[in-house]
């Protein structure tokens, strides 16, 4: 070895020992760097703030509709936040900014003129007032509102005026339109349709007519272009009129114009009443018109019209007259009857002609004329007279048949002739009712005998309802009437007091069951429930066509019919919050033959509105065109849907399985506590109202790879996605910009170091939990690749294991870290470490936590150790060189 080398060599151990001080030195930072301490001082957080949103439109008259959008800032204690600005938008387009007002409100109008949708919104993105610092709000959206144009009113006719008269008319309206009269110009006053028609206009009136604007539920209705008329000149006016029995097919008059060459002709069709002709027409001026009827076709028509005209048509009435009988003041349907000795003096003919008189009337008892009418000055109204039977029977004894017979003749020489036979019953009827009255039974079936003449059986009833084949069931205690009525009109009563029958008792239950809430997706919606009672007898048997009234607290009862099997269902009733008797009543009664005693039930239901749910959410990013978002920590107590601008009752809601919900898109999503139904405690919990979360749009992948025989996953995928953001350099991607792992290392293994394939300028920091397994990647601006190294735990002794860094040039990074905890000689993470990623950069280094250094014996003589080691190994390879030299 000649001098310069020695002195080479000399410098060569200077610095080699100078870097294994240094490398102790970094050692020993790492391995105390076990507990982070947090700084005295702290920054006070922004006061949270809660920003609504509500759109009204103003009547202002105007076609073109205006809408007043108004903004709430409030703080998270309620106050309202005056002199904050809040940002303007329609369909997500900036519009201007507004101040709020002491009650935390800002208002803008916005004027929308072209059909469309059109969103609302409103965004405050925080701001410093009175020296108190806000927290900005995300966009808030109002419900949409629609713009429709619609469309041209159609199928309206005008009618012309006559030229003196303002009596034209527009035809085929209805009440959602409007109209004006004249030329249409931005100041038009228009007027509102009443009915179907527009009346009272004048000959050569332009009328304007379109549908009205109108407002209805979040859509706006542009009044439609207008359908323009004109009311035409008329001239003659032909009005009908008529005497009783003339029906016209329309009494509206009639206008016609002239023709050239001739004179205007009209024609009416015309029906009459039933007895009814045609008698004769005249006109108001019979010298220039002539009118004709033709009774073929009941056709009307008017010639040679000259002015207006009142046509006016006659009838005359050429029916029979009315002739009938009756007995006991009833008409008698037939053409014969029964008589008895009581009722035979009841016998009456009736007969009248309302319109020509009766001129002759004569009664014949067995073609003997016992009685003749002669006047025309009798009463037109209707007219009985009593037939002397019972004189007729004295002076010729009984008969057992008699022939009664009328001939009326009336004011304009019509005759009608009527007959009818007369047969009489002198013997009185008996009636015989039996059944058990003494013994406590339920019912009791009654038999009836009736004995009667030759006139037979007319009525046999039971408080005035017929008995059928002499049989009757009564089911409850009372006054019963049993009537017997023969053919000729004799009565006979008998009455029974019967008070022996015990009513069959009932017993009634009731329950309550809720629907399920996955289609009531409103944000606090009411819960729905079915009633069902079920009604059985003493005998436990189900009573059918039962009527069942279902009653909540002091509501009105509903009602509904048990079916064969007892129960009666279907009635739902909807809950919020508070407490409510729910109640079944049966009133009790005969049903099918049966009289029941009545029954009721009830049950008191608890309704509870849930607590909103704060999800401390464990979100993965769904990577750009990709469905594959996720939300971590729920249970499936949970429901939720996509966010929609207005949550109604028609949209699914999806219930949460297991502890997280995959497959999502990058949006936001809506998650609720299910409804869900305490029997024991005879309490439903309402459906919470929403939280939201939003799954952002990934932009770049982050990927694991381990050893699947040293780790094991938990519930992450291989990969997640980070979130989106806007780079101005590549040098100064935000820090928080962060992916989360899960891995645990298995029985035996080891994590030694954690390192991905970009350095520094694209990973700023990243941080693993030894406790939890969690694996935070903090700074990424790149697609990267997350590589876990592991190695097998090393026996218990006392000298350290040979460890190796990381090579870069085998694809492994500068940031790879490696843990040695001296106490098990073995490559493991520290409890908790906060930094396992080595970054050279001062700047992110000062901005790292500081750490306590942690005084300790074994780290000394580990130091030493190295040094040692790397002293021999370098004079070693030092004269292996100069051997080879």
């Amino acid at each position: 070895m000649n001098k310069s080398a020695g002195k080479e060599i000399r410098k060569r151990i200077v610095h080699l020992i100078m870097l294994s001080l240094l490398l102790i030195g970094n050692i020993g930072s790492i391995l105390i760097s076990s507990t982070a301490v947090k700084g005295d001082t702290t920054e006070e957080s922004p006061v949270e703030t809660k920003l609504t949103i509500s759109a009204e439109r103003l009547e202002n008259g105007k076609d073109i509709p205006t809408f007043r959008v108004s903004a709430t800032l409030l703080a998270s204690d309620g106050e309202p936040i005056k002199g904050a600005s809040i940002r303007f938008l329609q369909n997500g387009v900036y519009g201007y900014s507004r101040t709020t007002g002491t009650a935390g409100i800002a208002t803008f109008d916005y004027s929308v003129s072209q059909p469309g949708d059109y969103i609302f919104s409103v965004e405050y993105r925080g701001s410093t007032i009175n020296k108190i610092q806000f927290a900005p709000h995300d966009i808030v959206y109002a419900p949409k509102i629609s713009v429709i144009k619609q469309a041209q009113p159609t199928e309206l006719s005008a009618t012309p005026s006559l030229r003196t008269v303002s009596n034209g008319k527009i035809l085929g309206t209805n009440e959602g339109q409007e109209f004006a009269i004249g030329n249409i110009n931005t100041s038009t006053s228009w007027n509102k349709v009443v009915g179907n028609e527009i009346i009272n206009l004048s000959s050569g009136s332009v009328v304007s007519v379109r549908q009205a604007g109108y407002y209805a539920e979040s859509t706006y209705y542009l009044p439609s272009d207008s359908q323009v008329l004109t009311i035409a000149e008329g001239r003659y006016l032909i009005s009908p009129q008529a005497s009783v029995g003339v029906l016209w097919e329309n009494t509206e008059p009639k206008i016609v114009t002239t023709r050239t060459g001739s004179s205007p002709t009209a024609q009416f069709k015309i029906n009459f009443s039933e007895g009814y002709e045609f008698s004769s027409v005249s006109l108001s001026a019979e010298k220039e018109a002539t009118a004709a009827f033709d009774p073929a076709t009941s056709i009307l028509t008017i010639d040679n019209i000259t002015r207006d005209q009142q046509v006016t048509v006659n009838a005359v009435y050429t029916s029979d007259p009315i002739v009938g009988f009756e007995l006991k003041g009833t008409p008698i349907e037939t053409d014969s009857a029964w008589i008895n000795e009581s009722n035979n003096t009841d016998l009456a003919a009736k007969f009248s002609d309302q319109y020509n008189g009766i001129k002759n009337a004569k009664i014949f008892i067995n073609n003997e004329l016992i009685n003749e009418i002669n006047y025309l000055d009798l009463p037109k109204t209707e007219q009985a007279v009593l037939i002397p039977l019972q004189e007729f029977e004295n002076r010729h004894g009984l008969f057992e048949k008699y022939e009664i017979k009328i001939i009326v003749e009336n004011g304009i020489d019509r005759v009608i002739e009527k007959k009818i036979n007369i047969s009489a019953d002198r013997i009185k009827p008996q009636l015989a009712v039996s059944g058990n009255f003494t013994d406590k039974v339920h019912k009791i079936e009654i038999t009836t005998e009736a004995i009667t003449g030759v006139s037979g059986i007319q009525s046999l009833t039971v408080n005035g309802v017929p008995i059928n084949d002499n049989q009757l069931t009564i089911n409850q205690n009372g006054s019963y009437n049993f009537e017997l009525i023969n053919g000729a009109g004799e009565k006979v009563n008998q009455v029974l007091e019967i008070e022996n029958i015990t009513p069959v008792k009932a017993t009634l239950t009731l329950a309550i069951k809720f629907r399920d809430s996955s289609r009531l997706t409103a944000d606090k919606p009411a819960a729905f429930g079915d009633y069902t009672a079920t009604l059985i007898d003493e005998y436990g048997s189900p009573i059918n066509d039962a009527k069942i009234y279902f009653k909540q607290d002091s509501a009105a009862p509903g009602s509904r019919l048990t079916n064969i099997n007892g129960i009666a269902s279907g009635y739902g009733s909807s809950f919020q919050a508070g407490d409510y008797l729910i109640a079944a009543e049966f009133r009790g009664g005969e049903i099918n033959g049966t009289y029941y005693e009545p029954a009721t039930a009830s049950q008191t239901i608890h309704v509870k509105n849930q607590e909103k749910p704060v999800i401390y959410d464990y979100q993965v990013l769904a990577a750009s065109g990709e469905n594959d978002g996720q939300i971590f920590n729920l249970d499936e107590s949970y429901e939720y849907i996509e966010w929609i601008e207005t949550i109604g009752n028609n949209q699914e809601i999806f219930p949460v399985i297991g502890d997280k919900v995959s497959g999502l898109k990058p949006t936001i999503y809506s998650f609720r506590k299910k409804q869900y139904y305490d029997e024991n405690n005879k309490t439903i919990y309402l459906p919470s109202s929403y939280y939201q979360l939003s799954i952002p749009n990934g932009l770049y992948k982050v990927t694991a790879k381990a050893d699947p025989n040293a780790i094991t996953w938990n519930y992450h995928t291989q990969y997640k996605t980070a979130n989106s953001f806007v780079l101005n350099s590549i040098n100064i991607a935000p820090i928080n910009n962060v992916a989360y792992f899960n891995a645990l290392p298995n029985k035996g293994y080891s994590i030694t170091a954690i390192t991905t394939d970009a350095d520094s300028n694209y990973v700023k920091e990243i941080i693993y939990d030894e406790d939890t397994g969690n694996i935070e990647v903090k700074g990424i601006s790149r697609n990267i690749v997350l590589t876990i190294h592991t190695s097998k735990d090393l026996p218990q002794y006392n000298e350290p294991a040979n460890l190796e860094a990381p090579n870069p040039t085998k694809g492994e990074s500068k940031n790879a870290i490696k843990i040695i905890n001296t106490k098990t000689n073995s490559l493991n993470a520290g409890n908790k470490l906060q930094n396992l990623l080595t970054i050279p950069d001062k700047k992110l280094q000062d901005s790292l936590p500081k750490t306590v250094a942690t005084k300790n014996y074994d780290l000394m003589i580990t130091g030493l150790f190295l040094l040692f080691t790397a002293s021999l190994l370098f004079i070693l390879a030092n004269k292996k060189i100069n051997f080879i030299s």
